[in-house]
């Protein structure tokens, strides 16, 4: 008797021991389908902060150099400067 009651322990245990086996392998592959679900979500939002920086630098350089940038306005002062000093000497 002493026998089938340690037998039947055993497969009990050895049941429990299968089924958390088979809980955590389901669990694991909900895990990976949310990984592979979140690697998406990252990857478009570095795309899209990748096309925010492609067009603040767009901007940054038009009005740097544009035809009324801050590079453009620099020599013109640079110039008035030079004109004024002339015209202040001449006086």
């Amino acid at each position: 008797m002493h026998k089938d009651t340690k037998r039947k322990k055993c497969t009990k245990t050895f049941a429990m021991i299968e089924r958390k086996d088979d809980s955590m392998e389901a669990k694991k592959q909900k895990k990976s389908s949310k990984n592979k679900e979140n690697k998406g979500i990252i990857l478009i939002a570095l795309l899209m902060s990748i096309k925010v920086l492609i067009i603040i630098v767009a901007i940054t350089m038009n009005l740097l150099t544009g035809d009324n940038g801050v590079l453009k306005k620099k020599k013109q002062m640079k110039t008035a400067k030079k004109k004024l000093k002339k015209w202040k000497k001449m006086r």
